[in-house]
This record gives C-alpha cells, sequence and structure tokens, in this order.
C-alpha cells in the first residue's frame, strides 16, 4: 500500500511538473511577442468587436523620443482614418444596395456616391448624392470632431531599442464604433425625412449591433450615455421624428 501511495505521488509530482513546464512555455512564448505583434493582437480584439484600430510607428534617436512618438501617433491616425474611409465606403454600398439604388462605386475618385443611371435617372442620382454627402458629413465629424483628439493609453505605447542604437515607438489608437452612430444621429437632420429610411437599414442596425459588441471596451458612464441616447432615439422613432 506503501508503494502504491509512493508510485501515486511520484505521478502526481510528475504531472504537476508538467503542468508548470507547459505554463512556463505559455509565458515565455508570451514573453517572446515583439511590440508590434503585442498591440497587433489588441487591435486584432479591438477590430472583432466593431472598433476602429491600426498601430502606427516610427523609429528614431533615442534622445528625440518625443518626436519618433508623435510620428508613431501620427502614422497610427493615418492608418484608422484609411479604415473609417473603408468603413463609409461599405456602409454606403450596402445602403443603396437594401434600398435599391444600384452602384458602380459607392465613391468616385473626390469620395462622391456615383449612381449608375437607372428608368429614373436623375432621381436616383440625387437620392444617391444626398445619401453620400450625409455619410461624408459623418465621416468627416468622427475625423475632426473625435479623430484627432485620440490619446493612446501608456500600455499602447510600446518602444524597443534597435540594431544601430535608434528607438523604435509603437502606438495602438482605436476609434470607438459609437462616435459613428453618436455622428449618425448628430447629423441626421440633414437628411430631413430621408434619415428615418437610413434609420431603419440594416445596414444601421448593423452598426448597432457593432457599438453594443463594443461595450466592454468603454467606460460604464459612457454606455449609460449610449443606453439614454438609445432611449431617445427609440422615442423620436414612436413620435415619427
Amino acid at each position: 500500500m506503501r508503494a502504491m501511495g509512493c508510485v501515486l505521488m511520484a505521478m502526481a509530482v510528475s504531472v504537476a511538473a508538467t503542468g508548470r513546464a507547459q505554463s512556463e512555455r505559455r509565458v515565455a512564448s508570451a514573453d517572446r511577442l515583439s511590440p508590434f505583434e503585442t498591440l497587433q493582437h489588441r487591435a486584432n480584439a479591438l477590430t472583432e468587436r466593431g472598433g476602429l484600430a491600426a498601430v502606427g510607428i516610427s523609429a528614431g534617436p533615442a534622445d528625440e523620443r518625443d518626436w519618433v512618438q508623435e510620428e508613431a501617433l501620427n502614422n497610427a491616425r493615418i492608418e484608422v482614418a484609411r479604415i473609417l474611409r473603408m468603413k463609409m465606403k461599405l456602409l454606403l454600398t450596402d445602403f443603396f444596395e437594401e434600398i435599391g439604388l444600384p452602384v458602380s462605386d459607392a465613391w468616385d475618385a473626390a469620395g462622391r456616391p456615383a449612381a449608375r443611371t437607372s428608368a429614373r435617372g436623375s432621381v436616383d442620382q440625387l437620392v444617391a448624392g444626398e445619401y453620400g454627402q450625409y455619410l461624408r458629413t459623418v465621416a468627416g465629424w468622427v475625423l475632426y470632431d473625435v479623430f484627432f483628439s485620440l490619446a493612446p493609453s501608456s500600455s499602447n505605447v510600446l518602444t524597443q531599442r534597435m540594431q544601430g542604437g535608434e528607438l523604435q515607438v509603437l502606438v495602438l489608437l482605436c476609434v470607438d464604433p459609437a462616435d459613428i452612430l453618436r455622428a449618425a444621429r448628430l447629423h441626421g437632420s440633414r437628411l430631413g425625412a430621408r434619415f428615418a429610411r437610413f434609420r431603419d437599414s440594416q445596414a444601421y442596425l448593423e452598426l448597432k449591433s457593432e457599438v453594443k459588441n463594443y461595450a466592454s471596451h468603454r467606460s460604464r458612464v459612457e454606455n449609460l450615455r449610449l443606453e439614454l441616447e438609445d432611449a431617445e432615439e427609440l422615442e423620436a422613432r414612436k413620435t415619427g421624428k
């Protein structure tokens, strides 16, 4: 019996040791992630929840860290702006398809919507232009009223020494999809009665779903504010505003 007990104890120690070794390997693997991989993993997680996230990178002399970090921040802003433009193009295209406005390309070279002429011709073009102008205004509001005030948290600014002594700085930025939704509501008056059609669209509902999915990444106060805005929108629907 004592021998059996020794065997069982030896097995338990072996299992525990194996577990610790596996855990240590996982930790070591995580430790081997480069700063870029670390921030990119975070950016991917935010994107999956509906955020518009990107990592900006810059390198330069170690004694010019502030300049290098500012350049990395600007590079992140440029990338997020590109993602925002793609987001608005997709939103516009999905909405046009939903309401039966065929589009060859949601935006032309100047960033304006371009609907193909149909039987209704100029009417389709006029409606497409109104919606396109509205969504460009929404994107502009996000860019200028929200975007340039974005500041990364300290945990989303990483540095590493490069060969030759240069310093590399990496910055993660993310736009909350709630900012897009808020801008859409704020500028809805530009569409007049057409805003109700956009507000009832699947494209708009999907945007609201992204806002909800992103809830765990924003403060409790901000989530309560969004709940209040949702309640106000529901009341507006009931009153036909």
